[in-house]
């Protein structure tokens, strides 16, 4: 529960966001900075729970959880603990990545969308930020990158959170997408002597051949290996057109995307092939790429049922004897740890099947929802003694003797060498686990 300081600070809050005028902001770059700008103008940022907000971004850089594209979640902010998502993903040069939020609820919650790069060892911003409720940007290097969720101080919600990636050119075959493709860059040729630079597609002769974006026509010309050539030229990359049946553009021309440049055909080293476009992409000084991230899409399907909701932010216990935390979901992914049974985690988001849950030394991780089941009511009920070290937080360094407390309290589980227990009153506490036996 929101406490009276907490909600004064809250209206403080909206009046700074909603009209109050800050005259010594120095030219912050985006939504977040400017936040914290706020913060700091107004000498809000020494506060408390501004700096408990502070912390949650910077160590959420930290997790090590994995978005395993197309991903879906089903999640809750609290508003009374300011915390942050952090999700990394694999990336590939030429993708777009589209990040959304739905709002199930807390339609005013004003959300911080953050985009990360793996650089140098560390994550590093990206420059990429949304200002509302989607993101979408073009990769430009492959790697790994990460997205940070962030609500604003107090506030919160339920959010359906998808993340996807999808094409960035048109195709360049009318009525074909990426699933028509027959060969694939990388793919042996000539006996394994040399490896395919592009991708073939496979199309009745005379085939309109489209401009996949907007650029100039750099060379129209004849050559051995991809008899009639186009090469279009446009943002940062040169798209090479082979075997063409005809050539309908000259060099120099100016095309927008879905100009038709020639038509499909055969020639060149594919005399002996049905006809077919080979498509390939150059970058400058990076020589070939794959063309297949540049047309890929992923649908979003992993609609998360709303009922999921009633597990989020609550403590689950592990029902089996052994279990493995994963750092995404599913079960070939890397192993960040074990879980013995009656072990405790907090569910932070449900997936299909899956739950991404915070342990109590605030790691993340992902475990099977089969796997784990809500605490309910405790295991036992335990009798303290005057000397039992309990704590309030599992990271705390203070401790208190169970002589200020109830004399008894039910067990809710456990975690390394401490039991979680809850008093009559709600509070959970952590108990030095020195001779109970769950």
């Amino acid at each position: 529960m929101i406490n009276f300081r907490n909600t004064i600070l809250l209206l403080f809050l909206s009046c700074l966001i909603a009209s109050c005028k800050i005259d010594q902001v120095f030219a912050p770059k985006g939504p977040y900075e400017k936040y914290l700008a706020s913060l700091k103008a107004n000498d809000l940022e020494q506060t408390a729970l501004a700096q408990d907000w502070i912390t949650a971004g910077e160590s959420a850089l930290k997790d090590s959880t994995y978005a395993n594209l197309p991903y879906a979640e089903l999640s809750r902010f609290d508003p009374a603990e300011p915390t942050a998502l952090f999700l990394r993903y694999k990336v590939k040069e030429g993708q777009n990545i589209e990040i959304h939020l739905k709002r199930i609820s807390e339609s005013n919650t004003r959300i911080f969308v953050n985009v990360f790069e793996w650089r140098d060892e560390e994550f590093k911003p990206l420059g990429q930020e949304a200002d509302g409720d989607s993101l979408t940007y073009k990769v430009e290097n492959s790697g790994e990158h990460a997205v940070r969720i962030q609500p604003e101080l107090l506030r919160g919600g339920l959010f359906q959170i998808y993340i996807r990636y999808t094409a960035s050119l048109a195709f360049p075959l009318p009525e074909r997408t990426y699933e028509n493709i027959g060969s694939f860059y990388g793919d042996g040729r000539e006996a394994g002597r040399r490896k395919h630079e592009g991708i073939d597609i496979f199309s009745p002769r005379g085939t309109p051949v489209l401009a996949v974006r907007p650029g100039f026509i750099r060379r129209v010309g004849v050559n051995n290996l991809g008899g009639k050539v186009i090469f279009l030229s446009g943002g940062g990359y040169s798209y090479y057109y082979a075997h063409l049946d005809s050539q309908m553009v000259h060099t120099g021309q100016r095309v927008v995307t879905g100009d038709t440049l020639g038509l499909v055909g055969n020639t060149g080293n594919a005399i002996t092939t049905s006809p077919h476009l080979h498509f390939g992409i150059y970058s400058m000084g990076s020589g070939a790429l794959d063309p297949f991230p540049f047309f890929a899409t992923t649908p979003i399907t992993n609609i998360i049922p709303l009922g999921d909701s009633a597990s989020l932010g609550k403590y689950h216990r592990v029902n089996s004897q052994i279990v493995n935390l994963r750092s995404e979901a599913n079960t070939q992914s890397e192993i960040l740890g074990k879980l013995n049974k009656n072990e405790l985690v907090r569910v932070e988001a449900s997936l299909l099947g899956w739950y991404r849950v915070k342990l109590p030394d605030d790691r993340a991780a992902f475990i099977h929802q089969n796997l784990v089941k809500e605490v309910g009511s405790g295991l036992q009920i335990i009798s303290l003694k005057a000397d039992d070290q309990i704590k309030d937080e599992f990271l705390s360094s203070r401790t208190y003797s169970a002589s200020f407390v109830e004399e008894t309290a039910k067990v809710l589980g456990s975690y390394q060498d401490y039991l979680a227990i809850r008093f009559s009153g709600g509070t959970i506490a952590w108990l030095r686990n020195t001779d109970k036996k769950l």
